[in-house]
């Protein structure tokens, strides 16, 4: 799956730079509220890292870009 491939490549530089502040910014193109696969993934992976999904820091502004 590319997205374990991606993330697992992500992980090893965060292993890697463990005494650093990491900030990872994009657009995963998935929608993170899903249950789906990829979502679940990404999900794991940030917590696990303590990532801070910015869309859960501005609730208001999430979605707003999507396309009815």
């Amino acid at each position: 799956m590319i997205c374990d491939d991606t993330l697992s490549n992500v992980a090893e530089c965060c292993e890697r730079l463990s005494d650093c502040v990491l900030i990872i910014a994009g657009d995963f193109n998935a929608n993170l509220d899903t249950h789906d696969a990829v979502a679940s993934l990404t999900r794991q992976f940030a917590f696990k890292y303590l990532l801070v999904r910015c869309d859960d820091l501005f609730p208001q502004q999430k979605n707003i870009y999507l396309c009815k």
